[in-house]
């Protein structure tokens, strides 16, 4: 992993955020889970590029494990409150594979990290609490 600039003013909220929103509306468009995923992870690559981190292996690798949890929270916070931002119920066919896609990022970055206790919190929303506030229907 190279870091050229790391000081670089990029705000990881707003990172995971876009990511969320790139992989929300090209679903809407493709209702393909693959290409939506591959471009909310486009979207996290270029703000390491920002700051000059390469990818050598996936962003929940290369990245700093705060930055990391800060990409993941804000994510899956969007998840969260689409329902509210959007007006309407948005399909579990959409966010049940997402929360699967965000679930094993953060898997693999408590292992890459070996630091399952700095990611505890952030777990215990995605798997605990954020699955009783996603559709039942399908």
């Amino acid at each position: 992993m190279s870091k050229n600039n790391e000081n670089s003013d990029v705000n990881w909220e707003e990172v995971g955020k876009r990511a969320f929103n790139q992989y929300f509306n090209w679903y809407r468009k493709s209702e393909d889970h693959e290409e939506s995923q591959e471009l909310a992870d486009g979207e996290i690559a270029n703000a390491m590029e920002n700051i000059g981190v390469d990818i050598e292996t996936n962003w929940e690798f290369d990245l700093d494990k705060e930055k990391v949890k800060i990409v993941i929270q804000n994510f899956a916070e969007k998840m969260r409150d689409i329902h509210e931002e959007v007006g309407y119920k948005v399909s579990g066919e959409l966010l049940w594979p997402m929360h699967t896609w965000i679930i094993d990022k953060l898997y693999e970055a408590k292992e890459h990290h070996n630091d399952e206790e700095y990611f505890k919190d952030l777990d215990d929303f995605i798997s605990n609490k954020l699955p009783d506030l996603l559709p039942d229907d399908d």
